[in-house]
């Protein structure tokens, strides 16, 4: 899997105003969010500085081959344009939008939206770990019928020197089903140079609730 974190790396230091690079759906969370192989091409505005420091302000532009995500395509196979926006206080304190388009009925000609919304805390240790708690919000605006896929997530999410990750999610109320959801993920990044990230990942989507694990 090639990827880059939707979040830049907020404790390495300033990052180059335009890179370019693979990316994937992982700017709402410090860790990044497991995905099957895909290249993408991102074009990222970036204005930071250490959380330490100052806050930060970054933005993310994707056009992608396919939303895959945790083992799924939302897309139904068509490629996907996503945007992402994301402000960190000094704090620690970070908030985010995101959004991308895709299929929710593969039967539809009409392309579906997913428009995301977080707020989250990150704290970094004085060893090289950094802790972060993420409310994530997802809503999926136009959409018709009488059933609402919107719902809430709950991450939490530990980093060991910016490459080595372990995630766990839940959601009450997965796709607005008033089922439970829960997934797990490790995950390694190792940086080819200064705009590629080589990444791996290992994770399970339990969603026995709605006869689902991935």
């Amino acid at each position: 899997e090639f990827n880059q974190s939707r979040k830049p790396n907020v404790a390495a230091g300033t990052r180059p105003l335009i890179a370019i690079s693979p990316t994937d759906r992982s700017l709402r969370t410090r860790s990044g969010c497991n995905r099957l192989l895909r290249i993408a091409l991102c074009a990222a505005f970036v204005a930071g500085c250490p959380v330490a420091a100052a806050s930060e302000f970054s933005g993310i532009a994707t056009l992608t081959s396919q939303y895959i995500y945790r083992g799924q395509s939302l897309s139904d196979g068509n490629p996907a344009v996503q945007l992402g926006l994301d402000y960190e206080f000094h704090s620690g304190v970070f908030i985010g939008v995101w959004g991308s388009t895709l299929d929710l009925q593969s039967t539809s000609s009409r392309r579906d939206a997913e428009l995301d919304y977080y707020l989250g805390y990150h704290y970094a240790l004085k060893v090289p770990v950094s802790l972060s708690a993420t409310f994530l919000r997802y809503t999926y605006p136009g959409q018709t019928g009488s059933h609402s896929y919107d719902h809430n997530e709950y991450l939490l999410a530990a980093t060991f020197r910016e490459r080595y990750s372990i995630e766990f999610g839940y959601t009450a109320d997965l796709y607005g089903l008033d089922r439970s959801g829960r997934h797990w993920e490790l995950r390694a990044d190792h940086p080819v140079d200064s705009a590629w990230v080589l990444s791996a990942g290992l994770g399970q989507n339990d969603l026995t609730d709605i006869g689902v694990d991935r």
